[in-house]
């Protein structure tokens, strides 16, 4: 028998109110939901298994405390679900931050090595440019194209240069 949350929510209020009991000897068991209202008279077994006699009717007795149980317990269920979502949300979005956060790393570093190698040459001639007392302003390279200047000042050398050098005294 398969029943969902609102056929017993929908049975409990529709039963007779509780506390239900159960009493009687085993062959005559009662289940009952107040002082003379009986709720149902229990089979029994003519003698042969009083245990079982005695504990089907406690078990009837209980239905509505154990429906209210089950009730609670699917409630208490959802909420763990929706808590678990909400983690798997989170743990899914730190996920994929994450990746891109590697990947942006990943486009950083080689970025770094391709400066790195562009201004190798530049550190042989730092001393001679040092030497002649550059300017921050002053050109080191240019590349003239018609309508299109590409300069690389002496100070965005130095900036270049104090970076990386920052970068690898952290990194150390």
């Amino acid at each position: 028998m398969t029943m969902t949350r609102e056929a017993v929510e929908s049975l409990l209020s529709r039963a007779p109110e509780g506390p239900w009991r159960a009493d009687g000897e085993p062959w005559n068991r009662i289940v009952w939901s107040g002082a003379e209202n009986r709720v149902c008279f229990m089979a029994h077994s003519n003698g042969l298994n009083d245990d079982r006699d005695v504990a089907a009717s406690d078990l009837a007795a209980a239905a509505p405390d154990l429906a209210r149980a089950l009730l609670a317990a699917l409630g208490d269920l959802d909420a763990v679900k929706a808590e678990l979502h909400i983690t798997e949300r989170l743990l899914l979005s730190e996920a994929e931050t994450t990746l891109e956060l590697g990947a942006a790393n990943a486009a950083m570093t080689e970025r770094e090595g391709v400066l790195r190698s562009a201004c190798a040459p530049f550190k042989d001639m730092a001393g001679e440019m040092f030497a002649r007392n550059w300017n921050r302003d002053q050109v080191a390279i240019a590349l003239d194209n018609p309508g299109d200047p590409h300069r690389l000042m002496f100070g965005d050398f130095l900036d270049l240069h104090a970076a990386l050098q920052h970068k690898d005294a952290n990194n150390g």
